[in-house]
């Protein structure tokens, strides 16, 4: 199943929807939409927020739902297509980026290092 209803994805062979599509199967009242968890999140939250400060100081993203599920290419483009938003991303936090991976995944290197340094 895709991980979203825009967008492209690698686990399906089928085109990603329009718009228009999307907006029509809203309209469908059997939809349920449900948020994929947030307990890391929750419990990585400054380093999720810190994250989310580097994303609105290198891409201009301001405001973001965040779930578990929350990959850097939600907010970026590829890192084929935008290397330079990945790196410039890792220098504003300090840590080398070099493929699409989950926010929470960052955000416990982030944890890390911070915990290395207290050390």
């Amino acid at each position: 199943m895709p991980r979203s209803l825009v967008g492209s994805s690698t686990m399906s062979k089928k085109p990603p929807l329009t718009p228009d599509e999307v907006r029509e199967r809203l309209q469908d009242p059997k939809l349920k939409i449900t948020a994929a968890p947030q307990d890391a999140c929750e419990h990585l939250g400054p380093y999720v927020n810190r994250i989310l400060v580097a994303l609105r100081d290198v891409a201009g993203i301001s405001g973001a739902f965040v779930t578990d599920e929350t990959y850097l290419s939600d907010f970026l483009c590829s890192i084929e297509q935008c290397p330079e938003d990945y790196e410039a991303l890792g220098n504003a936090l300090g840590i080398p980026i070099t493929d699409n991976m989950p926010l929470i995944e960052l955000a416990a290197q982030l944890k890390a290092k911070a915990a290395n340094r207290s050390s």
